[in-house]
């Protein structure tokens, strides 16, 4: 499971999914994420390093992100991928964010009731603004990020899973290459742990040209989120990890 140009999976379909508005730049160790028209964005302004970092040289690589990026009170952020998990470490006025990776061909579950595509301008401003509040995050910067997914025209697609004519789940699928990338999973607070965004997952595998694709996930174990995607078969591939300093916002 080697994607091209020595690409780890997430990191390719990171790239996928920012394509519209990020620009990566190659550089010594590490590749350099900018979205010009969103300094606030913390995942589109950030250094992308070749190999994992020791932890001792961590303070180094923070400097050279905040110097590349002017941040001033931003947060500047790191992240890489390894097979394994990282050691702990400690270094004041940083964070460790840890999610997992998971990837395989999958499985379309039993067929999810009440699922439409996203396809009009009135479903994605119903998307977005469903995102936005069971997020609780700002709308402006939700439309934006969503026009970015929009922007990928038929490499993505979005469904909504509806009770009446209420929005409860809701999730893409971005495909490049053989690649499909599960972005933005999302259940409504008063419906989780009830099967809804495996339902909807699945649909969207079978909606896809399967089985031969690889499908792709990057999940936060601490939530759970994992089992939406180990129940459709993916399995753990590796760990992607951030640093962060500071605080903003996890976008």
């Amino acid at each position: 499971m080697s994607p091209p140009e020595g690409l780890t999976l997430a990191r390719r379909t990171d790239r996928l999914a920012q394509a519209p508005a990020s620009r990566y730049e190659p550089a010594d160790g590490c590749t350099v994420c900018r979205t010009p028209e969103r300094p606030d964005y913390l995942f589109g302004n950030y250094l992308i390093l070749d190999e994992p970092p020791v932890p001792d040289d961590l303070p180094a690589w923070l400097d050279r992100a905040a110097g590349a990026f002017g941040t001033g009170t931003r947060p500047a952020v790191l992240q890489w991928e390894q097979p394994d998990r990282y050691p702990p470490f400690e270094l004041p006025g940083s964070t460790l964010v840890e999610h997992l990776v998971l990837a395989g061909t999958g499985v379309a579950t039993a067929r999810a009731a009440e699922v439409s595509e996203v396809t009009t301008d009135r479903h994605w401003a119903e998307l977005v603004g469903f995102a936005a509040r069971e997020t609780a995050t700002d709308e402006g910067w939700t439309r934006w990020r969503y026009g970015q997914y929009r922007a990928l025209g038929s490499a993505c697609r979005w469904l909504v899973a509806r009770d009446g004519n209420q929005v409860v789940a809701a999730g893409g699928l971005v495909s490049e290459d053989g690649l499909d990338r599960f972005q933005e999973v999302v259940t409504a607070a008063d419906r989780r742990r009830r099967g809804l965004a495996t339902a909807l997952c699945g649909e969207l595998l079978r909606r896809s040209e399967r089985p031969e694709r690889q499908a792709v996930a990057v999940a936060d174990p601490a939530t759970g989120a994992d089992r939406v995607y180990r129940a459709l078969g993916l399995e753990p591939v590796g760990y992607q990890y951030s640093v962060l300093t500071g605080s903003g916002r996890d976008a």
